[in-house]
């Protein structure tokens, strides 16, 4: 009888068996009996497992090792890959220095706690950091109230009214019609969306999705895409490491 084991060792048994013939020499060189039959190197294998559950929890290991490099080594293929579509400040407000030497890019939605906690940090980051340049990719997903805030940053444009359109949109706790009719007045906003701002909330959708992003706020920088916030310091090292990077590339 298959002994009992938790339920993502039992999935991971299927691979083990697979694999079975494969270990059967490795298996009788460490001094296990080994028969010649597929049957028995089945019921060797098992009773191997039922004496050494450890190797369950150790083959799952490394097969997450495995999962999570390639998945690691796809990521960055990929934000390789779309580089024009990520710096592309189509869909994007540029918050900090617009010539900076470093570009952070964040995926945000207005209505989002979670991009709400991220504002303070991405705020000390620019006042700190004098040579940073904060790309906003406007993700409205939490419904129509995103969406039109994300048209109004994208309708006001780059000007003097932008970091402070964007921190009022972060401070409102309620994103509904009169909410942002007060805020187009205040900050002499037009109500009027053209077409091409839509087109381009729609290329910043279609982007999300090629990079895996399934939810608001994504960082990036450089080969390095963090999903949900990020505190000041991580943030700040990140900056500091691709400042490096860019630094050492340009002196080969």
């Amino acid at each position: 009888m298959l002994p009992s084991f938790p339920v993502r060792a039992r999935r991971g048994l299927a691979a083990l068996f697979a694999a079975a013939l494969a270990l059967a020499p490795a298996i009788a060189s460490a001094g296990e009996a080994v028969a010649a039959p597929s049957f028995d190197v089945e019921k060797a294998l098992i009773d191997l497992l039922t004496r050494r559950p450890e190797l369950v929890r150790n083959a799952l290991a490394e097969m997450t090792r495995r999962d999570e490099e390639a998945k690691a080594a796809a990521g960055k293929a990929m934000l390789k890959r779309m580089t024009g579509a990520i710096y592309d400040t189509k869909g994007s407000t540029v918050l900090g220095n617009p010539n900076g030497d470093v570009t952070v890019v964040v995926f945000l939605d207005y209505h989002c706690p979670y991009c709400h906690k991220i504002e303070p940090t991405l705020e000390a980051l620019i006042q700190k950091d004098r040579g940073v340049r904060i790309l906003i990719k406007q993700l409205p997903i939490l419904g129509p109230g995103s969406t039109e805030a994300a048209r109004m940053m994208l309708v006001n444009g780059q000007n003097d009214r932008t970091p402070r359109l964007q921190k009022a949109l972060m401070a409102a706790t309620v994103l509904d019609p009169p909410t942002l009719a007060a805020l187009r007045k205040e900050y002499h906003v037009a109500s009027v969306t053209p077409p091409q701002v839509d087109a381009a909330l729609d290329e910043v959708r279609a982007l999300s999705t090629a990079l895996g992003i399934e939810g608001t706020p994504a960082v990036i920088i450089g080969e390095i895409l963090a999903p949900g916030a990020i505190d000041d310091e991580p943030l700040a090292r990140l900056v500091m490491a691709q400042r490096a990077l860019k630094t050492a590339h340009a002196s080969l």
